[in-house]
């Protein structure tokens, strides 16, 4: 069962989801309407997830790489809702476009 996370917690939860889950293996999904699910970034470390707003734009930032690999910076602009879904984040877009995180804890190999 998803937990939605209430906006005013976003900051906080996102903050604390990068730091708990900093370095793990992402794969990052995106379902567009109409387009079905596009697959933006498989089995990259996760550097920090960040609410930012300026003016009128809020957006949220998924910062992934490390330092063999270039970072690389995927953007939810307008989100309009956070849910935690068995231990992948969703992120809805008001464009209807839904940005799925998905976390794997690193292995010895990584």
């Amino acid at each position: 069962m998803p937990t939605e996370i209430p906006r005013e917690q976003w900051p906080r939860f996102l903050g604390s989801f990068g730091n708990e889950h900093f370095g793990w293996r992402v794969t990052l999904q995106s379902r567009r309407p109409g387009r079905g699910k596009l697959i933006e970034v498989e089995d990259s470390p996760l550097q920090e997830l960040i609410d930012e707003q300026a003016g009128n734009c809020e957006q949220i930032s998924i910062v992934l790489g490390d330092a063999q690999q270039r970072h690389e910076t995927h953007v939810v602009e307008n989100p309009t809702r956070v849910r935690l879904c068995e231990g992948s984040l969703e992120i809805d877009g008001r464009d209807g476009t839904v940005t799925v995180v998905s976390v794997r804890a690193p292995s010895v190999e990584d």
